[in-house]
């Protein structure tokens, strides 16, 4: 995440105010997100939360590849 408002500034030719602003929607979608799959995840099984992040990791590595 880091590097993507440096990407945005020397590849796409935004300004900094340019890239933080193209970058708001995602910032302001991720505390909403983060905080209802905290209170919905709390009673799962730490098997299910694992298992199922680590499986949406490889089905994105699969499509990428």
């Amino acid at each position: 995440m880091y590097v993507s408002p440096l990407w945005l500034q020397t590849a796409e030719g935004m300004g900094p105010v340019g890239a933080g602003m193209a970058l708001l929607p995602l910032s302001l979608a991720a505390f909403p997100v983060s905080a209802a799959s905290g209170k919905l995840l709390h009673g799962a099984s730490p098997r299910i939360t694992i298992g199922g992040g680590l499986f949406l990791i490889a089905a994105g590595a699969l499509l990428q590849g």
